[in-house]
């Protein structure tokens, strides 16, 4: 695992924007960004997704744009991170939600690994567990990403 001073020049290297105050000893913070992916249900859509053939993103998601986002009671949504990142060759990355989240009831589907050399936002994979909504705003600590050299 990359710590210490090597993690805070590899961060400053590989996040825009930097925020200094969310390195932490082992660990980056990263926040959510405006934009959220929501499912699309109506009473005229299908209430199944067929996973052996799987539409267009498109036809699933509506994106929104917005600094404060209401997530419903078990309802599922795509978000990004606010932070966009630029991974080095010989070094990944590993999303985890930030256990004050998971406690409050949300939760993170599915692993996030960062490759060597990707670029982009991560897209996060939210549920709401709990029977009252989660209030997500932009800018709110939300996971943290740990890094770790690669074998050569």
């Amino acid at each position: 695992m990359i710590a210490g001073m090597r993690l805070v020049a590899l961060a400053s290297s590989v996040f825009t924007p930097f925020e200094p105050k969310f390195v932490g000893t082992n660990s980056v913070d990263v926040t959510l960004d405006s934009k959220f992916w929501i499912q699309k249900f109506n009473a005229t859509s299908s209430q199944h997704i067929d996973l052996s053939s799987l539409p267009e993103e498109d036809e699933i998601y509506t994106v929104t744009d917005t600094s404060m986002f209401y997530l419903r009671p078990k309802q599922f949504i795509k978000a990004q991170t606010a932070e966009k990142f630029a991974m080095p060759e010989g070094v990944t990355g590993m999303f985890s939600l930030r256990s004050a989240m998971a406690q409050a009831g949300l939760e993170q589907s599915t692993s996030v690994w960062v490759r060597p050399s990707w670029e982009g936002h991560l897209i996060l994979e939210l549920s709401n567990l709990t029977e009252r909504t989660l209030i997500l705003r932009e800018g709110l600590r939300i996971g943290q990403v740990h890094f770790f050299a690669t074998q050569e």
